[in-house]
Parts: structure tokens; sequence; C-alpha cells
């Protein structure tokens, strides 16, 4: 029996190769609250500190592939994204904070900016579907 397929390998060049060829700036903005305690009342709403974090990605975006226009969920006008599977944290509550990279995982929470433009995230086409991912690739509408 041959051996598997190294995906591990396979996510750290194309986290390369995305960190090469990126294009313009793609961030993700996430807005978190401070949980409320324990002890806070159900019937009382929480309006606790929130904090913004900026994470610039290591992308490439491009018009969407023709084969995936389907004109219902994806239109001919949207875009595709792909970047690696690493965040770099650039911001926290507007101050600049020194670059710290995570692994990706931006959730539908999150907003997704591409050179200061808000995109929403119409389809999901990471790869693989399942298991370590080597790269993710979205269909992005404006």
């Amino acid at each position: 029996m041959g051996s598997r397929f190294d995906y591990g390998r396979m996510q750290m060049t194309a986290t390369r190769l995305l960190d090469r060829f990126k294009q313009g700036r793609v961030t993700v903005i996430r807005t978190t609250q401070e949980p409320k305690p324990d002890d806070w009342p159900t019937w009382e709403p929480w309006e606790g500190e929130t904090t913004t974090s900026v994470y610039e990605l290591d992308a490439v975006v491009k018009g969407v592939s023709e084969k995936l226009v389907d004109g219902d969920v994806v239109k001919a006008t949207d875009l595709e994204l792909t970047c690696s599977h690493k965040m770099t944290l650039v911001e926290v509550d507007n101050a600049p904070v020194a670059s710290v990279a995570h692994p990706f995982d931006a959730g539908l929470l999150d907003t997704l900016n591409i050179d200061g433009k808000t995109v929403t995230i119409v389809r999901d086409l990471t790869v693989p579907a399942a298991g370590t991912p080597v790269a993710h690739r979205y269909v992005v509408r404006a």
C-alpha cells in the first residue's frame, strides 16, 4: 500500500505561494464582546466592552470561474477569493500591533473586506472540503 498524501506539506506550499503572489489588502474584521458574568440577570441586556481585531490574509482575487456560475447562488459578477490557512493579526481597536500569525478560522459573524470594500461569502469551496485545509476558496459578492 502506498503512502498517504501529505496535506500538511501541501498547505505549507500553498501558504508560501499565496504569501508571494497576494494581491491588494484582504482582511477579516472580527468584533468580540466580553462575556457577561455568570450572575448577570437574563432579563437585563448585556452591553459589555467590545474589541475589534483586524487580520490580514494572504489572498488572490479574480472574477468567478464560468463553470461556477449558476445564475441563482453564484452570479457572473461575483469574485473568487483564494487565501492561505493563515491570518495575521495587524490591528486591535484601531491601533497597530506586532504582526501575529494565527491559523485561519474566519466565521460567519466576521466581516471580510477586499481593498476596504465589504464582501459577502456566497459559496465556500475550501480545498479539500474535509480534513486538513490546503487553501480556502470562496465565491464572494460586493
